[in-house]
């Protein structure tokens, strides 16, 4: 009989124990799926990184045209494959850098065109695009400072920005990136990053 409740004296210890770490276990909080699966926008980060790279190190406009139209392909791709609620907004902030580069590529352009184009604007200085068209939403949206300009012969009055801005908005640019691979990896990122 003593060894008869000492088998269940060691079942009933062996169940206790096993209730005990149920029960801690069952409490204990397991770690999430990560929410973002960095995987579907590594296409989407190397082109971004392309057009650093090649900022960095000097590119024409042509180059920076192609480079551009790479991670517009890269951001639409990735588009398709961001379903959950924070790769959207991983896939949102990818929107508006290339929406910066695209605007940068836009004053790139006109600075070209003004000062290769006999139709330009007479007296236009040379390192600066005169604010009309295309470039007025843009001057709006990052706020870049401008200067009055009146033509001497006319008097036409006019308002230009330095072709430099575009350098301005690749550092813009360059902020965000740093973000959108914070936000992917998991670390805490400044709301208002995506905003300004």
């Amino acid at each position: 009989m003593a060894r008869r409740s000492v088998k269940i004296g060691s079942a009933t210890i062996l169940l206790a124990v096993l209730c005990v770490f149920n029960a801690c276990t069952e409490d204990t909080p397991r770690p999430k799926p990560p929410q973002i699966d960095a995987t579907k926008f590594e296409p989407v980060y190397r082109a971004a990184k392309g057009i650093q790279g090649a900022l960095t190190v000097g590119v024409n406009y042509a180059k920076f045209g192609e480079l551009l139209q790479a991670f517009a392909t890269e951001v639409s791709s990735a588009a398709d494959k961001a379903n959950r609620p924070e790769e959207q907004k991983v896939l949102g902030a990818y929107k508006e850098i290339l929406s910066i580069y695209k605007d940068s590529f836009v004053i790139w352009q006109r600075d070209i065109n003004e000062h290769n184009n006999p139709k330009g604007l007479a007296g236009l200085p040379v390192g600066e695009v005169d604010v009309r068209n295309e470039i007025v939403p843009i001057v709006e949206k990052y706020k870049l400072p401008t200067k009055a300009r009146t033509q001497e012969y006319s008097g036409y009055k006019y308002k230009t920005i330095s072709s430099e801005s575009k350098q301005f908005l690749w550092q813009l640019a360059d902020e965000k990136i740093r973000a959108v691979v914070a936000l992917t990896s998991g670390q805490p990122v400044q709301e208002d990053i995506f905003r300004k």
